[in-house]
This record gives structure tokens, C-alpha cells and sequence, in this order.
């Protein structure tokens, strides 16, 4: 595997002592292939400039990010991670973190996978073995105990979990904020060490309080699961993508939880609801791409712009373990002639274009799956031979292919928000209505303002009524064939209705 940080935007951010200390070359003349492919990104009304793409800020008092204890996180004061303020914040995220990074941590449930409920007896011994919490001996009501002592040994914990209901989430200062790189410098990526502990820490909270029948704590707390994954979207790299898509898992679980116990009210679940209209992965990924394309670019170019600047490719590029398929790349750019630059750029804004953002931005993630499974070979390692023919090709390629390892997760992390946020929206027609609705077209507008489609085929969600469980929703599986809510379908469900 070729060794770049392409994924934190971290590309951009190698070049920066080699190309400072570089002389300005002259401007070379721009290849006939990137004259044509940047004007097929102005058709497409696609465009390179980071400003029209980054997250913008939102006001502090609807922001969940801004909060005391996530304020400024995405800041590094002097170059030192924890320096400051925001350095002693991630202490302490880093301290709740830590106590999650083993993998002999019991089981935080499966609920929209298998209809199984967590084990909390298992947690809290765990918990009291590893000498994180004091509970009491014994105790009945082990919900209530697990919040109480959580909230003691992490006094973080109850802020996170009772901004919940704050409508927007992005990490301070916002992406559009933190200064458009010039083409030798990276955009800032997120310092938040220990987002899996955060995460494992508000889904057990969450899971505690359902137990308890705190139900308004409770709505807070899974909320706030879903603006943390707001938060990691809002991040416009490949790294907030994997950290969103592993919080939404947890917080799609804690949703299952409290849907499933049936004691929270109309206007919580409006709350929760609300909390899981703003998850839409296809946006954040379109966003993510957009940005890391023109960074992209932007670092290329400055290949071309200093003198010499071909030879910095060797920084880029220290190649894979066997130090053959970087040292290729970097071998193309700096033995290429004057114009191989501007052919990388074209190949791979081509490519990035057609295979990633085309299909996502036109059809959706049922669509971009679709590209993925049609044009498989565009998402694999390329060919040495192709480094010979089409040496532009070859580079463009090279970068594609870590795209092509997310559609799966992608679209199950979707799937599972849209069918929670259906599942909120039946609680409350049951709540209000003393009955379930016979279609989800019932459910429009009040209570749902369209049917979620199913990201795998495209079609509106399926929903049926069962005798045991309540009801069924489910998407079809990754062989993109309606079982009825069997097989390999993904089935949000109650009890027996749901395995």
C-alpha cells in the first residue's frame, strides 16, 4: 500500500518545508489535457475553489460542537496539540477515551442487526473490575447506577449528553474558518483524540438511562450521538467520514434501544427525530471529496510552481513496503516531461469526477454503489503497465482506489439513520394516533416529510405490520434483492419480528 496521508489532507502538508525552501520557477505552460478537463468541471458546474465547499460557521448558541467542553477543538495553539484551552479539553476527552481502548469490553447491543439488547450487568462488572467506577454491591436498579456513577468519574459526560437538542453541529473554528490552504499548506484536520471513547462513552450513558427509564435524559443522550456524528460529517476529509460512520453506528443502536422500550414522549422523539433529519452521509461525502480534490490539485501545482518542484514528488511519494509503487509515481513526475503534471491533474479529476462525484451527486449512494460494482477495476491498485501507457491514468488511479472501500459502510451507516428516523416518526403517529399506520404514506407530512429511499436500490423504504413486534422496516442487503425482510435484508424490527 502506497504510504500518503491523502485521507487527513495531509498531502499538502508534506511539501510545505521542501517547497518554502524552493526557488519560483516560471509558470509552465498548462497542458492541453487540463485546459479541457478543467473545463468540463465548469459545465458541470463543479469547481476547485475550497471557499465554495468548506463548512461554514453556524452561531454558537444552536452549535453543539461550540460547547464548553468541544469548543475549539479543531484550534492547536503553537503547534502543540494540547496547549491552551482546547489542549486541556482533549485531556480530558483523552481520559474518557482511554478507558474504552481495550477489546475486552463487553458487547454495547445489537439492536437494528439482531433485535439484542445490552447487557449491562456485564458492563458494570466490567466496569468495577477494571476499577473505572464504584457502584454499589448490589443494587436493582443497575440503569440508574451506571448514569450516576458515569457522570461522577466523567463529569464531561452529562454536558455532552444534555446538548442534545441543539440543532447544528460543526467542530470550532468551523472548516471555512480555518484559513483556504495556500497550494503548499494543509488544510487543518480535527484534533480529537479518543472519538471512539466519547462515542462508547454517550452510547452506554445513553443505554443506562433507557434502563432507568430516564427517558428525557435519555432522548438528550442519543441525540447528542447523532450530533457528534453531525460533527465528525462537517469535517471535510476521509477521516471525519470513518469517525462519523463508527458514531452513527452507536448512536443508530442507542436509537433501537429507545424506540424498542417504548417510554419516551411525542415531543422527545420529535427531538431525536430532528437529531437524525441532519446525519446525511451522501452530502457529507460529496463535500469531503470536493475538498480533498482541490487540495489535491492545489499540492500538484505547486509542483510545477517552484523551481525544481518535480523532485518533491519524492516527499509525496516514499512508497509502499516493497518501495516499488511510490518510488513509480514518483519516478512518472519527476522523469516526465513538463506536461506530465498537467496530465496527472486531468486523469485525476477525470476519474475523481466520474466515478465518485457524478454518480453520488446525480443518483445518489444506490448509484455511486452501482459505479463501484460496474467499474470495479477503477477502484483497484493500478498496473504497472499502466504506469508505462498512461502514466497520467496510472497517478489518477493510484488516489481512486482508496475510494473504493467505503460505498459498504457508507450505505449501511445511511440505511440505519433513515430507518431509525422512520421509526421515529411511527412512534409518534402511535403515540398521537392509538395505532400504527397501515403505509408510511400515512406518515406524510405530519409526522415524516417524505419516505427515506432505500440507498441500495433506490426505492422508497419497505414497512409492514406483524403481529409480534409492532412492525418492520427493511432495506434490501448488498445483493440488491427484496426478501421480504428475511435473508440478507437489513430489518429494523422488535423481538421476534426483528431476527
Amino acid at each position: 500500500m502506497i504510504m500518503l496521508r491523502f485521507a487527513t489532507t495531509g498531502f499538502a502538508c508534506l511539501v510545505l518545508s521542501a517547497a518554502h525552501a524552493a526557488k519560483p520557477a516560471a509558470p509552465p505552460p498548462e497542458s492541453p489535457a487540463w485546459i479541457q478537463a478543467k473545463a468540463m468541471l465548469a459545465r458541470e458546474g463543479e469547481s476547485l475553489d475550497l471557499t465554495k465547499v468548506l463548512t461554514p460557521a453556524v452561531a454558537d448558541k444552536d452549535n453543539f460542537c461550540a460547547i464548553p467542553n468541544l469548543r475549539d477543538l479543531a484550534l492547536v495553539l503553537g503547534g502543540k496539540p494540547m496547549a491552551g484551552d482546547p489542549g486541556k479539553r482533549r485531556v480530558v476527552l483523552r481520559a474518557m477515551g482511554e478507558a474504552f481502548e481495550k477489546d475486552d469490553a463487553p458487547s454495547l447491543g445489537r439492536g437494528p442487526e439482531a433485535a439484542q439488547k445490552v447487557d449491562l450487568v456485564a458492563w458494570a462488572r466490567y466496569l468495577v473490575k477494571g476499577k473505572l467506577v464504584m457502584l454499589p454491591r448490589a443494587s436493582s436498579e443497575v440503569g440508574k447506577s451506571l448514569v450516576e456513577a458515569l457522570d461522577v468519574v466523567f463529569p464531561a459526560l452529562p454536558y455532552l449528553a444534555r446538548a442534545g437538542a441543539l440543532p447544528a453541529s460543526v467542530f470550532t473554528p468551523a472548516p471555512a474558518q480555518r484559513g483556504v490552504p495556500s497550494p503548499v499548506d494543509g488544510l487543518p484536520v480535527l484534533n480529537f483524540p479518543s472519538s471512539r471513547g466519547v462515542s462508547t462513552l454517550l452510547s452506554l450513558r445513553a443505554l443506562a438511562a433507557i434502563e432507568a427509564k430516564l427517558y428525557p435524559d435519555a432522548v438528550l443522550n442519543v441525540a447528542a450521538l447523532h450530533r457528534l456524528t453531525l460533527g465528525f460529517q462537517n469535517e471535510p476529509n476521509l477521516v471525519g467520514q470513518l469517525q462519523a460512520i463508527a458514531c452513527s453506528s452507536l448512536a443508530s443502536n442507542a436509537a433501537w434501544h429507545l424506540l424498542e422500550a417504548q417510554g419516551a414522549s411525542e415531543e422527545q422523539l420529535r427531538i431525536e427525530q430532528a437529531a437524525l433529519d441532519a446525519v446525511n452521509f451522501r452530502s457529507s461525502l460529496l463535500r469531503t471529496w470536493r475538498c480533498e480534490m482541490a487540495i489535491f490539485i492545489g499540492a500538484l501545482e505547486a509542483t510545477e510552481a517552484i523551481d525544481g518542484g518535480p523532485n518533491v514528488a519524492r516527499v509525496f511519494f516514499p512508497g509502499d513496503t516493497s518501495g516499488q509503487s511510490g518510488n513509480v509515481v514518483a519516478d512518472l513526475l519527476v522523469t516526465g516531461p513538463p506536461q506530465r503534471v498537467g496530465e496527472a491533474k486531468a486523469a485525476y479529476v477525470e476519474q475523481m469526477f466520474q466515478y465518485c462525484i457524478k454518480p453520488l451527486r446525480d443518483g445518489g449512494i444506490h448509484t455511486f454503489l452501482a459505479e463501484v460494482e460496474k467499474n470495479p477495476a477503477a477502484y483497484q491498485a493500478p498496473s504497472i503497465e499502466l504506469a508505462r501507457t498512461q502514466p497520467g491514468a496510472f497517478i489518477g488511479r493510484t488516489f481512486l482506489r482508496q475510494i473504493g472501500k467505503l460505498p459498504q459502510a457508507i450505505a449501511q451507516a445511511q440505511m440505519l439513520t433513515d430507518q431509525a428516523r422512520v421509526a421515529c416518526a411511527l412512534e409518534r403517529f402511535f403515540i398521537l394516533q392509538k395505532r400504527l399506520p397501515t403505509s408510511l404514506a400515512e406518515l406524510l407530512p405530519r409526522y415524516l416529510s417524505a419516505v427515506p429511499a432505500d440507498v441500495l436500490d433506490g426505492k422508497p423504504i419497505r414497512y409492514r405490520l406483524v403481529e409480534k413486534g409492532r412492525y418492520i422496516l427493511w432495506s434490501v442487503g448488498m445483493n440488491r434483492q427484496d426478501e421480504g425482510g428475511t435473508g440478507d435484508d437489513l430489518v429494523w424490527g422488535y423481538g421476534a419480528a426483528g431476527q
